[in-house]
């Protein structure tokens, strides 16, 4: 079998892309085999690319966190109104988070990667603390820019805001923090713009200025 002339980056992309339902459905048991067929390249094609299948592995674990996609689905929100913009932006991250756990759940289920093996994967990935923090930093800008022009609406600075969304959307998602109880993006909106209390009924009525009274 011989692969389509492709340049580089996409030819790498072509078969992340390949791998990645594999991967959900068979874990890290996944081989190159099946990576090969699913992409219609040769076997040889992959070590081209990759050093090994850990190599790809985590290329595809680094692809499913990549904020990328993400805040380009925010950019392009189609949300006429500030309640409208934020349940949006919350089922957008909802769904980033589902897809990554989705990916991390398959992994552990299966047999795992033999760490007896050359560990290029771990070398290869960065500090997580530094990883994580500059991921949520491009979610918070991706959402203070689409927040933008409601900026007059918000009671708190824009790129607060935004990160308190990022954080509650991530929150009543990721399966280590939400018991599943709110999940719905339109609830979660509702209650980031108006908060947990009842407005106030029994407030006294403005004090009369009236000359005369």
């Amino acid at each position: 079998m011989r692969a389509k002339p492709m340049p580089p980056e996409e030819r790498r992309a072509a078969i992340i892309a390949a791998t990645r339902p594999l991967v959900l459905e068979h874990g890290t048991a996944f081989t190159t085999r099946q990576v090969a067929d699913a992409a219609g390249i040769a076997e040889g094609t992959i070590f081209r690319v990759f050093d090994n299948k850990e190599d790809l592995l985590w290329a595809v674990v680094d692809e499913t966190m990549d904020p990328t996609a993400t805040c380009a689905a925010i950019s392009a929100l189609d949300a006429p109104t500030l309640p409208d913009l934020v349940a949006g932006v919350v089922r957008i991250l909802q769904d980033a988070i589902h897809d990554t756990s989705r990916l991390f759940a398959a992994m552990h289920a299966h047999a795992p990667v033999d760490e007896d093996k050359p560990a290029s994967h771990r070398a290869r990935r960065p500090p997580e603390p530094e990883v994580q923090r500059a991921r949520a930093q491009t979610l918070v800008d991706a959402v203070s820019a689409r927040l933008a022009g409601f900026e007059s609406d918000l009671g708190i600075p824009l790129e607060e805001a935004a990160s308190l969304i990022r954080s509650v959307a991530f929150a009543t998602s990721h399966p280590f923090l939400s018991d599943g109880r709110l999940t719905d993006p339109r609830r979660v909106a509702d209650l980031l713009l108006h908060g947990l209390a009842h407005p106030r009924v029994d407030a006294a009525p403005p004090t009369s200025h009236h000359p005369f009274s």
